[in-house]
């Protein structure tokens, strides 16, 4: 049946041209890219001039970048991760630098 199991998807799919169209994403791909951009792994980046720290299935990222990337407003990315973080599928750390988004039961 077409309704359980899992798939896996490469998280090169979104440098793939045929998906690169520049065209609005609906909820399901916003998700879907929450979930392939999350780190694999523990580890640290510069910025802002700051070492940040992330943990495996978290993402460091700001509203405004998702909402460029998306082809959405600020307030309806704001609206959307607040969304799914009330359905406990994510949390949301708000920082001076951006956004720190936690994924869930990740490792499931």
């Amino acid at each position: 049946m077409a309704d359980k199991g899992y798939i896996k998807i490469h998280r090169k799919i979104w440098d793939n041209p045929i998906f690169a169209s520049g065209e609005r994403f609906d909820r399901r791909s916003a998700w879907l890219y929450l979930i392939s951009h999350a780190n694999y792994a523990d580890g640290e980046f510069m910025s802002g001039g700051r070492l940040r720290h992330v943990q495996r299935g978290q993402l460091f990222t700001s509203v405004r970048y998702l909402a460029r990337l998306w082809g959405w407003d600020k307030n309806t990315v704001s609206r959307y991760l607040s969304d799914i973080e009330v359905a406990k599928m994510i949390t949301v750390t708000r920082t001076q630098g951006g956004t720190l988004i936690t994924v869930v039961n990740y490792s499931k």
